[in-house]
């Protein structure tokens, strides 16, 4: 589960990259790590 969190994160992270505005792609990549974290907490506490 760990890898596919981890392929998830980086397909975001590319697309935050691409877009035009610095600044909004550091504070949605702060919420997202935010989600991805919870997310994984999920899958573990499921299993």
């Amino acid at each position: 589960f760990n890898v596919i969190s981890i392929i998830i994160n980086r397909s975001l992270i590319k697309k935050i990259i691409e877009k035009d505005n610095m600044s909004n792609g550091i504070t949605e990549l702060n919420t997202l790590e935010d989600k991805s974290l919870l997310k994984i907490e999920h899958i573990e506490n499921a299993f």
